[in-house]
């Protein structure tokens, strides 16, 4: 079953999440304590439960099919400024991890944001909260935005990548100098951490995937050319010239095609400048 922080929830439900935390609380699901809110025992009977993570402490959440009556605003109490964010979301979002879902959304890759990981082997905690999931290749991707703030920031970094190597999650790390070559990078490691992890079917369907955004245009260079020789071109005799071209184009896209193909059957990549145009 898959849990959903309350801001998650919020997002799901089309709900604002202020108002959501309003009306958990009146409805007595959860309680502010010490500035955190925490999960009642009725909160537990309509399926809430608690996960806790190194980084933000514990936090609240929901099984993804809870129903949520239509919350009434007026009955907000708006005498007194509350903050609603719950932990995993107060969670600074970095402008890294902004140019991260820039990234994403650009060269059309499938992600989910601040994904959580449960039965961790792990003598701190038995969740982890990354902060990108790739659903399509199973793939974690964490941003490491605080590492050269201080020792302190590195040592908790290393600490999860340890966790995430015993437990056998494949993930790819991002470091603040990665982002002016993010293109190069992001696929080369997506790439090794697919082949690190014995994960051949979903490297060859990310080839794959690469080797059809990249050859869609030479396939259709291909019908063009077609359509070129076999009507633009006729009768042959008087456009010599333009049918050549024509038998020249489709060659050409025939010839980058079959290149690309042996590359992958090769176990090898497309060249990677060729790969989802991305202009940081």
């Amino acid at each position: 079953m898959i849990f959903l922080t309350t801001t998650k929830l919020a997002e799901k439900l089309g709900e604002d999440s202020k108002q959501l935390f309003s009306q958990l609380n009146e409805w007595g699901w959860i309680e502010r304590i010490d500035k955190r809110w925490v999960l009642t025992d009725l909160g537990r009977e309509k399926g809430g439960q608690t996960r806790s993570a190194p980084e933000i402490g514990e936090f609240v959440v929901w099984p993804e099919n809870t129903i949520i009556d239509k919350i009434d605003v007026s009955q907000e109490d708006q005498s007194a400024p509350i903050i609603y964010d719950d932990e995993i979301d107060s969670k600074e979002i970095s402008e890294g991890e902004d140019y991260l879902v820039e990234y994403f959304d650009a060269i059309k890759m499938e992600y989910r944001q601040q994904h959580i990981i449960e039965g961790l082997e792990d003598r701190y905690a038995g969740f982890r909260v990354a902060d990108f999931y790739l659903p399509k290749y199973k793939v974690m991707v964490e941003f490491a935005g605080r590492w050269n703030r201080s020792d302190e920031e590195r040592a908790r970094y290393r600490h999860k990548k340890t966790v995430y190597q015993a437990n056998g999650i494949p993930c790819i790390w991002i470091y603040p100098d990665n982002l002016g070559v993010l293109h190069y990078i992001f696929h080369k490691r997506l790439e090794n951490v697919l082949g690190r992890h014995s994960l051949e079917k979903a490297l060859l369907r990310y080839r794959l995937t690469q080797f059809w955004e990249v050859d869609s245009n030479n396939l259709a260079g291909i019908v063009i050319g077609i359509l070129f020789l076999f009507w633009l071109s006729k009768p042959w005799d008087e456009n010599e010239l333009f049918a050549w071209g024509s038998l020249a184009l489709i060659l050409y896209n025939i010839y980058r095609i079959i290149t690309d193909l042996k590359t992958i059957m090769r176990g090898k990549s497309i060249d990677i400048s060729r790969l989802n145009r991305w202009d940081d």
